[in-house]
């Protein structure tokens, strides 16, 4: 739902948006796979709107797993002029240990790798970061416990291109447009203008 209102936010600005569920979330099937396939999707939705609206300039706008899967289809194809990530991990790795730090993070890596036939580095939005040249803005929630504030400035230190880095104060995980509306709209509203026209 959280979607839905940056959606409504986007429209009121004249911007026109396309929502979809990532596999197994929502209404669509199959079953997440905490960012091994989900790129796909992102490039599926791509796709899509170039199908059906092919001068439309495009822009991309995602949170944690959405915010890496972006960087992960934009790294293997441009297309976008710029994009908007909010709480994206810098390593599936780290992100893991984020979330269980008592548990092996090898281990569970192991696990993921063997489960997906790909390699735990393919999850690796520092590494496509590096690859992606168009303006991007991250946006760091300051009260985040699943993703350390260090993922999105290394994330934006190591980008191909322009990038901005927002840490929005007193938020949660994926939260400022929630809990800090004027300043969130403020720098998303500027960052779109800038790129977009």
């Amino acid at each position: 739902m959280a979607m839905v209102a940056k959606a409504r936010l986007l429209h009121r600005w004249g911007y026109t948006s396309l929502l979809f569920d990532f596999r197994g979330r929502g209404r669509s099937d199959g079953q997440c796979t905490i960012g091994f396939r989900e790129p796909l999707d992102v490039l599926g939705a791509l796709d899509f709107l170039r199908t059906h609206h092919p001068d439309l300039p495009l822009a991309g706008l995602g949170d944690s797993l959405g915010a890496s899967s972006l960087l992960a289809a934009m790294a293997q194809e441009g297309g976008l002029r710029c994009a908007c990530l909010e709480a994206c991990f810098a390593t599936l790795e780290e992100a893991i240990g984020a979330r269980a730090p008592r548990r092996s993070v090898k281990g569970i890596a192991r696990r993921l790798e063997a489960t997906y036939s790909l390699p735990i580095l393919e999850v690796n939005p520092l590494e496509h970061v590096r690859r992606i040249e168009q303006p991007l803005l991250f946006i760091h929630d300051s009260l985040d416990w699943c993703v350390p504030l260090h993922a999105s400035r290394r994330l934006a230190r190591n980008a191909a291109g322009s990038s901005q880095l927002w840490v929005a104060p007193w938020t949660l995980h994926t939260r400022a447009a929630l809990m800090a509306p004027q300043e969130y709209q403020f720098r998303l509203g500027r960052f779109l203008a800038d790129h977009l026209g």
